[in-house]
């Protein structure tokens, strides 16, 4: 009686709905509900359905659990009245359903039908009246049905519903933004911003199609024009930089992203150590709460306080950033030339440049570090004046103070120990994530860490399989490593240490076992996975294998290759086809290109290279 009450007062609170099934005997067991729960939760969200008309958990949660043609039934009552209504959210509600093939089947037919019907008689099924639905259900139902196909990985089919759909309402923004989002999952980025900024400039009072362009830009890395979007719903006498005292962690983390894309590591850092600095900021001010709280004596709300702060960087925002941090710092600790604070991003190693070139970046790098002197005197001067003058601009000058500064901290002389920092708190605040132990794999992994590689690799290895790809490589790299400080007259505790902790450990190499024999049969074991494929190129690559060796375990033209190449994540195809652009064999390249692209036509990084 309790539950029902409750119910009366907010009949979609799917907690109450929850109580409410526990105390009546019909919560499932093991997932599953027996038949006669089935009947009696029918019964039940029937009487509710007729008791609150407009309550839509009544008519949505027997989806869950019915099946065949009550289920039919059911989903078809369902999506009509949401898109009579023009709902552009009933993709994603009910999304949760397509883990049962069946159910996505019927919801595809039922789909398709309307959008049949609907263009030839502007009717749901042939049982209805002619003309009984307005035009703007057709564009709906375009719209649900091209959603539908964008997530079952058919991107052209959902393209030429979208276009057909545009011709009928050019003025439909949903539709615009579902192309950008269809052609941004085919990594076509450039082409997802261009068609996101025209939907944006359609509706220029759209808050949320600003915040999706500026996204949308970074990703396509035109950081100039994503600066110059997202200033158009600030103050006029705002800067860039009062995003960071908005702590637009957003902003900075996209920004961020793409500056780690372009190699340029200054900038990248300055954005992910703005987000870093947030926290500590959010973590200082509940010192300001103590008091207040135990003299409003706000004891409930003073506790969740204190639990909230104890899990603060536990944030998504937080752990983006500081895998984002690590990442950078390690691939400064690879290529340090690169990293350089007067260094271009992209630019080449000294050694590989001529004489005449090396002499022409050293006068650039001059003349960069003429004008940040400068610069600096410059800015030097502004904040005398400002601390005179007083005002806005001693306040805008001590924001720009406050910013981390991207130059210093790409300019560390011990980018691991700085990397090391971070993945620390990344396992203290976020010890299940697999991303975090991947994180200590590769800092710990560069240090020559042999005790704390081992803890990190147990630790991952307890999250996800013994046969995941990035544990694979790590496991061979951490084995070779072992084998080749063993010979090296390492310590004789540690080598037995290490020995013990790892013969017992699944997905790790067995004593004695030669590391290119392991990695063939996890090869063979995995060879219809192109993400297992790759991580066994890889190490045959680490080992010192042939390049040629390692791109045929990529990629051959058997049964198994065709079938790790259709089953393969776009991820995981481009990770190979990056890989084998890496081993320079131009031939083996433009076979798993052209593999690629009939797999994916609309990926830009597997089209054929235009002759120009």
């Amino acid at each position: 009686e309790g539950f029902r009450k409750l119910l009366d007062v907010n009949n979609e609170q799917g907690d109450y709905h929850s109580g409410l099934q526990a105390s009546l005997g019909l919560a499932p067991k093991d997932g599953e509900y027996t038949e006669d729960q089935i009947k009696q939760l029918l019964e039940l969200y029937d009487g509710f359905k007729a008791k609150w008309k407009y309550c839509s958990y009544a008519k949505r949660f027997p989806l869950s659990f019915t099946n065949g043609d009550e289920f039919k039934r059911r989903v078809d009552g369902y999506m009509r009245p949401k898109l009579r209504k023009g709902v552009p959210s009933l993709f994603r509600d009910l999304k949760s359903l397509y883990g049962d093939k069946a159910k996505v089947a019927v919801i595809e037919s039922i789909a398709v039908q309307y959008y049949e019907n609907l263009k030839k008689a502007k009717r749901f099924s042939p049982e209805d009246e002619e003309d009984s639905e307005t035009p703007n259900v057709l564009v709906w139902c375009i719209y649900f049905l091209a959603h539908h196909y964008e997530f079952m990985g058919k991107p052209q089919k959902a393209l030429a519903l979208i276009e057909e759909g545009i011709s009928h309402t050019p003025t439909a923004i949903d539709l615009y933004v579902l192309k950008a989002r269809t052609y941004k999952h085919q990594r076509d980025y450039e082409k997802a911003y261009e068609i996101l900024n025209y939907a944006r400039e359609l509706d220029l009072a759209d808050r949320y199609l600003n915040t999706k362009c500026v996204r949308y830009a970074f990703r396509a890395k035109k950081v100039a024009d994503a600066d110059r979007i997202v200033k158009l719903f600030l103050r006029d006498t705002d800067t860039i930089d009062s995003l960071f005292e908005m702590q637009a962690m957003w902003y900075e983390l996209s920004c961020a992203q793409c500056h780690l894309k372009l190699k340029d590591y200054p900038n990248a850092l300055t954005k992910l150590y703005s987000v870093e600095k947030h926290f500590e900021d959010i973590s200082e001010d509940q010192f300001d709460f103590h008091t207040w709280c135990l003299r409003k004596t706000t004891l409930r709300a003073y506790v969740d306080m204190l639990k909230y702060q104890e899990k603060l960087r536990g944030h998504r925002f937080f752990k983006k950033a500081a895998l984002a941090i690590v990442d950078c710092y390690v691939q400064i600790f690879d290529k340090p030339a690169v990293a350089s604070d007067t260094a271009t991003p992209g630019q080449a190693d000294m050694a590989k440049l001529t004489a005449k070139q090396r002499r022409a970046l050293k006068k650039k790098q001059k003349k960069a570090a003429q004008r940040a002197k400068q610069k600096e005197e410059a800015e030097a001067k502004q904040r005398a004046e400002a601390q005179k003058a007083g005002g806005d601009k001693e306040s805008k000058n001590a924001l720009r103070e406050s910013i981390p500064d991207g130059k210093k901290l790409a300019a560390d002389p011990d980018p691991l120990k700085a990397a090391t920092g971070m993945v620390k708190q990344l396992q203290l605040y976020a010890p299940s994530d697999f991303e975090t132990q991947l994180a200590a794999l590769e800092v710990y992994s560069r240090k020559s860490r042999p005790l704390l590689t081992l803890q990190a690799l147990k630790r991952a290895f307890r999250i996800a399989s013994p046969a995941h790809p990035e544990l694979h490589r790590h496991a061979v790299l951490f084995a070779k490593q072992m084998r080749e400080k063993k010979d090296a007259s390492q310590d004789p505790l540690l080598v037995k240490i290490l020995a013990l902790e790892t013969e017992t450990l699944d997905g790790f190499p067995k004593p004695g076992q030669k590391l290119d024999q392991y990695n063939d049969q996890y090869l063979q074991d995995h060879k219809a996975s192109l993400a297992h494929r790759v991580s066994a190129a890889k190490c045959r690559k680490e080992l010192g294998q042939d390049p040629a060796l390692a791109c045929s375990a990529v990629y051959d033209e058997s049964k198994d290759g065709a079938a790790a190449i259709e089953s393969a994540s776009l991820e995981s195809a481009v990770d190979a086809f990056e890989f084998v652009k890496s081993l320079n064999l131009p031939k083996k390249l433009e076979t798993l290109r052209a593999a690629l692209h009939a797999q994916y036509p609309l990926t830009p990084d597997f089209m054929a290279p235009s002759p120009s």
